[in-house]
Formats: structure tokens, sequence, C-alpha cells
């Protein structure tokens, strides 16, 4: 049998062709992730990789939990012993090391009394949340890795603004009080994904310090949070499935949205400072009440992609002509009676539907050369 003793603490050994890490003495984990080489052809892709984490998202995953093709059980073994020397050596450096046995080595190691890397766990847990490698930040958060720190530590790490911290404090203190606390850090969200988890929770994406994307939904919402103000580089706010009733006037603020998701809510109107949203490309607001929509909206926003089915509006202005950029409109189910010319204009639409409107084929003449659902 192969042993290789690293430190005091951590043995590895091959056992039945496994590698197997041993933490004072009792088994630890398998080693699941070898990082061997990078290919030749791949190789300006690994420039900027900074950790074995970031390697392996390059890699697809392609060189963990599994044998790899032309190497025995033996070399594997060494070369994870080898690994382990060089992460023990760089003073228990995470990035040379898989997130998933770096930081639970450095846990355990701490548990059994040893005070360098009790030291080391904190700084290393620090470095990668600053670092904000989105992977690495989800799982030290999923993993319970922040009880090291106070929250006002953590939130400092986690955050760039004090604004922010604050927000996320608010944030997390009405999802206590609400329908779920189910609070997550996801890696990404996407408008147009109609499988967007519906499990009432508070999801949100972090992007270099700042929060960029929050989902709220299904949390029987009775207004608008006003502490999401307060995360000016907001790019995706998904609200659905609420009981909200008023936009905040103060929705303008928010001018790096992207993405405004309200559906299934009890809106009635929409303030006309939604038009300082100049950045806005994707509105969903089906299933509300809305009666209109102010000019101030098609006006300003380089809308592509507007969900307003199920509502009860009864006219579309004539300055949508203004939405160069539209791909989409969905009006379905409302109380048109007829639609702008100005839509005719549009040259980017690829669909407009008007199901289930008071709307006749003659009405839709001039939109002939659209594809409409009517």
């Amino acid at each position: 049998m192969n042993k290789f003793r690293v430190n005091r603490y951590i043995t590895l050994k091959l056992e039945n062709n496994k590698t197997i890490i041993y933490v004072d003495g009792e088994n630890f984990d398998q080693c699941k992730f070898l990082l061997l080489n990078i290919p030749v052809e791949n190789y300006k892709e690994f420039t900027d990789v900074e950790s074995v984490d970031e390697a392996s998202e390059k890699l697809d995953g392609k060189l963990e939990n599994g044998r790899i093709e032309g190497i025995s059980p033996e070399t594997e073994f060494w070369a994870h012993c080898s690994n382990l020397q060089v992460w023990a050596e760089n003073k228990y450096n995470t990035r040379l090391l898989h997130r998933s046995i770096a930081f639970p080595l450095l846990k355990r190691l701490t548990e059994l009394g040893d005070h360098f890397a009790k030291i080391r766990l904190r700084e290393e847990i620090i470095k990668r949340f600053e670092s904000g490698y989105p992977p690495v930040v989800e799982y030290l958060i999923n993993g319970g890795y922040l009880k090291y720190f106070s929250k006002a530590e953590y939130y400092s790490y986690l955050l760039n603004s004090e604004e922010e911290r604050k927000a996320l404090d608010d944030l997390r203190i009405i999802a206590k009080n609400t329908y779920s606390n189910n609070f997550k850090i996801v890696r990404d969200m996407d408008f147009l994904d109609e499988n967007r988890e519906r499990s009432p929770g508070f999801f949100i994406t972090i992007q270099d310090r700042h929060v960029i994307g929050l989902d709220i939904h299904c949390n029987q919402l009775e207004e608008f949070p006003k502490a999401i103000l307060k995360l000016r580089c907001l790019k995706k706010l998904y609200l659905d499935y609420n009981n909200i009733s008023i936009i905040p006037n103060d929705i303008g603020c928010l001018t790096s949205l992207v993405d405004l998701s309200m559906k299934c809510n009890k809106l009635s109107y929409l303030p006309r400072s939604i038009g300082k949203l100049r950045s806005l490309k994707n509105l969903g607001l089906e299933h509300n009440e809305l009666k209109s929509v102010p000019n101030e909206l098609v006006e300003s926003c380089p809308l592509e992609y507007v969900y307003l089915g199920y509502n009860v509006l009864n006219k579309i202005p004539e300055s949508i002509s203004k939405l160069k950029n539209l791909k989409q409109l969905h009006l379905e189910y409302n109380k048109l009676t007829s639609v702008p010319n100005a839509l005719s204009q549009l040259k980017l639409v690829e669909w407009i539907n008007l199901k289930g409107n008071s709307i006749k084929e003659k009405d839709i003449e001039n939109l002939k050369n659209k594809k409409i659902t009517f």
C-alpha cells in the first residue's frame, strides 16, 4: 500500500486504486479532482486563471470525478501527494487546490487545534470573497463558512458599498418576516427562462462585489421593498407572484436595470419615473391590473421584450414607434379594440401577441409583414 505523509495531520493512502486523504488518522475524503496539465491548444484560455477552481470551470470538470485515461492509479496517487504537499508548503493557499478539498481540509485542521490553519482559514475565506469569483463565493456561503465572521464582517467582504450592505441586511429581515426565509446567492438569472424557480425565496447575484441580480418571488409581499432602491448597480429585478400594488416613484434611480419583471401582482398603474430606466430592455408585467402605459416608458427605454398580457389596457400610445429595438410585444387578453399604426414602423419586431382582445383582422392589415397572434 502506497502511503505519503504531508504533515503531522494529513496523510494520503492508495487503497483499492483510490487516493484517500486521512486527517489525524481518520478517513477524511477521496481525492476526486486532479489538474495534471492544461492542453496546449487551450493554453491562451488559462493565462488569466487565478485558481484551480477557475481552471476546472474552463475544462468543464473534465478532470473531476473519474479516472484519467492513460494514467495509472499509482501515478495519480503521487500527483495528488504532490498537490497536497505544495498546498501545505504554500501556507494552505486555497487557490492551489479545488475548493471542495481545500476549505473542508482547513476547517478540519482548525477543529483539530491547528492554530496556523485557524488563522489561514479566515484569511483564505476573506481573500476568496474579495476575488469575487462566483462559484467559490457561492460555495463558501452555502457551506456555512461565514460562521467564522460576524455579520458586519462578512457583509464587508461580500459587498463594496456600505449602502448595499445595509440594503442586504434589510432584505434578510424582510425574508424572515414573510412567507419564506430562503435567502440564497445564485450564479445568474435569465429573464427569458420560463423555468425560473418558483418556490418562495430571496435570490441574489453578486458580481465584482455588487448586487446585480435580485429575485424575490412567491413571498406574498404587499409593498415594494424600499431597500431595493439602494442597490444602484442592480441589473435584474424579479418580483413575480407577490401582492405589490405600487411601484415607487424612486424606481428611476435604478439606472443600470436591464430586466424588470413583476408579473402576477396587483399593479394598476406605472409611475412616469419608470422612463428613467434608460438601460431597460426586458419588461414583464403580465397578470396585473394595468389600465395604461406611460409615454415615458416607450419614449425613453430601449425595450426589446415587453410582456403586458392579462391586464386591462384599452390603448397603446402611438409613441411606441420609438421602440426601435423592440423584438416581441405581448398584449394578449387586454381590452384593446385597435393597435397603433406606428407598430408597422418597428423593423425588428418578430412577434406581436394580440390574442383575446376585441381586434378585427382589418385593424391589423398594416401589420401583415409581422408575426401576429390574435
